[in-house]
């Protein structure tokens, strides 16, 4: 099945092409991260596997991810993921979300056409975090984690319909 319907595809031809944002690659090396996303991606053919850099780092908040195939030859790469922070084959991702993890990166070149050799960050391995402890982050809380009707702090929250 095609990704674009016969209309979609019709539109796309006419339209301009598409600009990557401009960011600077990340310089390669180890970066203690936080997992933020996983989830299997909308292509139905890789995870998504977003990282953020925990703070009190150079760095701390930049964002980037990886897919690895969900192929079974390739499922080792989730595993190690998984196991690195701290879940099983078995956990939800919501149980191992915000959970630290060394995360070693490289910088290479995007021979894609539309990225004009622009440099990537290409994520080579995941580790389980033994540093120090990190700071929380600002975000890692959602609205979704306040019981209804109660907000952090809030000593009256019982008299809320």
């Amino acid at each position: 099945m095609s990704l674009l319907t016969p209309e979609q595809q019709a539109q796309a031809k006419d339209a301009e092409a598409f600009e990557p944002g401009k960011f600077e690659a990340l310089p390669a090396g180890r970066y203690a991260c936080r997992l933020v996303q996983l989830e299997p991606h909308t292509t139905g053919t890789s995870f998504a596997v977003r990282w953020k850099i925990a703070k009190g780092q150079k760095y701390a908040g930049r964002t980037f991810i990886d897919f690895p195939s969900n192929k079974p030859e390739y499922l080792g790469k989730i595993k190690t993921i998984l196991y690195a922070v701290g879940g099983t084959l078995a956990s939800d991702p919501s149980d191992v979300m915000y959970s630290p993890a060394w995360v070693n990166v490289t910088e290479e070149f995007d021979n894609r056409p539309e990225h004009k050799g622009e440099k990537q960050n290409k994520v080579k391995f995941v580790e389980k975090y033994d540093g120090p402890p990190l700071p929380e982050e600002d975000d890692q809380f959602s609205d979704d984690d306040i019981p209804f009707g109660s907000a952090p702090g809030d000593d009256d929250a019982e008299g809320l319909i």
